[in-house]
């Protein structure tokens, strides 16, 4: 999309996992704002205008 960047998360975290040593990393091809049927999305249910769409928060943490 011109005048628009995007940052490929899930192959940028395959690629550091092996740098730090993870053997296998698969990035899997599947979207969790789009299957509604197979998966929760804070961000899509916000996007519906959903009062009540959760929030979650994750952290991983590789020190050197």
């Amino acid at each position: 999309m011109k005048g628009k960047y995007y940052f490929d998360l899930p192959h940028y975290a395959a690629h550091r996992l092996n740098i730090y040593g993870v053997g296998s990393v698969e990035v899997l091809p599947v979207s969790t704002y789009k299957e509604e049927e197979s998966f929760f999305s804070c961000r899509r249910a916000h996007h519906k205008g959903d009062p009540a769409f959760g929030n979650q928060l994750s952290l991983i943490f590789m020190n050197d």
